[in-house]
């Protein structure tokens, strides 16, 4: 049933490369030999890959180990790696010849849960009197686009490249780059900071787009930060930070970010192990408090696993390869007050197996719904990106009266009644998917999603359509942070699926994954520090407009009051005493005149008082 996969995908490409050489070579045999002959010995000496005069980029990567997740990092936009064996994958560059895990899970398993991961990011822009979406990805997952590239360095080197922190007592990186003067800045146990942007257009580097044409550069340069620790309640996740900055000389209209994730879950040894992957999204965590009350938190995870947890060709037992589950936990949102989007689509060169969930309304803009699941072309880009759908979690694609009883409705913020609701088109009845195939694409495929942001910036105007129309100008940033999220036992040897023809989710264990996702949260929300999540100025009053334009200014300087839990007996911190403190009761936030240090205070341990205090 699948005629077109990723790996025939990438197999026609290369042979499509052969052809075009052997073409070049016959059509100019002269040339070629006078070219080679003219570099005689002298081009033999040199070491790496020839580059071609117009720029030295300097494309760097690093491999995360010391968590239980190994994750390859790039500086040219996306995390992950290309499969093993490809011309396009990375080495370790610690471990030389030795291809650099993707996502594994644990590490040394050989078992990975993630393919590529990869910021998406787009806008409105206007060019010879018209508006037009323009979207750069780090990696489109598809037909190969990737449109973030680092600055120019020699390779290895810190500038430009990938520069590690620690705070281990440790004074040189693996391939003996001095970071002992990095180590008051250093937030983990292993640190890796790079940046990046969308600038680039040279063809050598970038790729045509095949519906768009050549890169059209929104003016997006990204810092990273991403971090991993080997402490027990954080080894499960790894965090990554972005902030983005409009470099660009005009402003971005209606800025949207969203972060791309293609996981294809399995061992390295399974070559078809994209096939069955199958993802959805949780919202709670419910735990039980140290006084023996319910309590729960808002995790927003969105989660991808194997369908089965089983090796390919194996349909039915417990004998798992890839039992744990990997999600993306927001820890820090460009701003609190924005919708979250969550889109799912697999990826098919048979149309009729190309599908993701859509709205019946999607109008015009989302006509290509009823063929087609995966965005190809900047405008589907953002379209997806931009169009507030929380998708149903794929299981159940092939339930009928599931989507029919879960349309999507948009409340009031404070009175929680109806502002808008959208049915969800049924597959198979309301687009173009063959009436039979919703439960082959129910138990698992090539599945990707999207989480997505905006608009961004600040609000400009509303338009004549009554639409809120928000600017990112020049120099003007933001940033987010988000987990990746590890959980075991996703798939229990005690419940296993019958079979992968009928995907059960009542068998899915989640435990493990919203622990370690509520975990990651904590860990962020460093100990002893406020967090900014709002844009109130340097005054942290919203009230109040700053005269020095620092309020909306889309720099986030105002935190909630929450400093973490290694707060003391009493619960409660401020900078200086007699400063006004902050403790969260029943949900209530209560004002508290902080009165000194207390026994326990910021001793980076956790009582079990502390451990079981309310958090906002």
């Amino acid at each position: 049933m699948n005629k077109w996969t990723k790996a025939s995908y990438y197999t026609w490409l290369g042979g499509a490369a052969i052809l075009l050489i052997m073409i070049f070579l016959i059509a100019y045999p002269s040339n070629t030999q006078a070219a080679l002959s003219e570099r005689g010995l002298e081009e033999e000496k040199k070491v790496g890959p020839a580059r071609p005069d117009v720029s030295q980029i300097n494309m760097y990567n690093r491999v995360h180990r010391r968590s239980n997740i190994w994750m390859n990092i790039t500086n040219y936009g996306y995390f992950g790696n290309d499969e093993a064996g490809r011309n396009t994958a990375d080495d370790d560059p610690c471990r030389p010849g030795e291809w650099a895990p993707q996502c594994e899970y644990p590490g040394g398993s050989r078992v990975n849960y993630l393919f590529m991961g990869a910021l998406w990011l787009g806008a409105l822009i206007r060019a010879d009197g018209y508006e037009f979406p323009r979207v750069s990805v780090g990696a489109d997952g598809w037909v190969s686009t990737r449109e973030f590239f680092p600055g120019e360095g020699a390779t290895y080197s810190q500038k430009n490249g990938i520069t590690e922190r620690t705070t281990l007592p440790l004074d040189y990186d693996c391939l003996g780059n001095y970071i002992g003067t990095f180590r008051d800045s250093a937030i983990s146990e292993q640190d890796f900071v790079c940046s990046y942007s969308d600038t680039l257009k040279e063809t050598f580097f970038v790729d045509d787009d095949p519906i768009d044409g050549p890169h059209n550069p929104l003016g997006i340069k990204i810092t990273q930060k991403s971090y991993a620790w080997t402490y027990n309640y954080a080894q499960n996740f790894i965090i990554i930070d972005w902030e983005i900055e409009n470099i660009a000389g005009n402003y971005l209209k209606n800025l949207y970010v969203g972060l791309y994730i293609d996981a294809d879950v399995g061992h390295t040894s399974e070559r078809r192990r994209h096939e069955d992957d199958i993802c959805g999204f949780q919202k709670w965590y419910t735990y039980v408090r140290p006084d023996g009350q319910k309590d729960s938190s808002v995790i927003n995870t969105a989660w991808i696993a194997d369908n089965d947890g089983r090796p390919g060709g194996i349909s039915t037992g417990s004998d798992f390869s890839a039992p744990a589950v990997t999600g993306v936990r927001v820890v820090r949102a460009p701003n609190p007050e924005l919708k979250t989007s969550f889109n799912w689509w697999i990826s098919n060169g048979d149309e009729d197996l190309d599908f993701g969930p859509a709205w019946k309304d999607d109008g015009a803009a989302g006509g290509w719904t009823d063929v087609y699941g995966t965005p190809e072309g900047d405008v589907r880009k953002y379209f997806v990106l931009s169009n507030r759908e929380f998708d149903y979690d794929q299981v159940y694609t092939a339930d009928e009266e599931y989507i029919r009883s879960n349309s999507q409705h948009f409340l009031h913020r404070w009175t929680h009644d109806t502002l808008e609701s959208h049915e969800w088109k049924i597959p198979g009845v309301d687009d173009a998917t063959p009436s039979d195939y919703p439960p082959d694409l129910a138990n698992g495929y090539d599945t990707r999603y999207l989480l997505s942001w905006g608009p961004l910036g600040i609000f400009d105007h509303i338009d004549l359509t009554g639409n809120r129309i928000f600017r990112l100008n020049p120099g003007e940033k933001f940033s987010m942070t988000i987990a990746y999220v590890a959980g075991d036992n996703f798939h229990q040897r005690s419940k296993p699926q019958p079979t992968d023809e009928v995907i059960d989710p009542g068998l899915f264990n989640f435990n493990n994954l919203r622990y370690n996702a509520d975990w990651a949260a904590r860990v962020y929300d460093n100990p002893m520090i406020d967090t900014p999540i709002y844009d109130w100025g340097l005054d942290h009053d919203p009230t109040v407009v700053d005269p020095d334009g620092s309020q909306g200014d889309g720099i986030l300087d105002t935190g909630d009051g929450w400093y973490g839990e290694d707060l003391g007996e009493d619960g409660l911190y401020a900078e200086t005493p007699g400063e006004m403190a902050y403790k969260w009761e029943g949900g209530v936030r209560r004002e508290i005149p902080y009165p000194g240090a207390d026994e326990g205070e910021n001793d980076g341990h956790l009582s079990e008082i502390e451990d079981g205090r309310e958090r906002p």
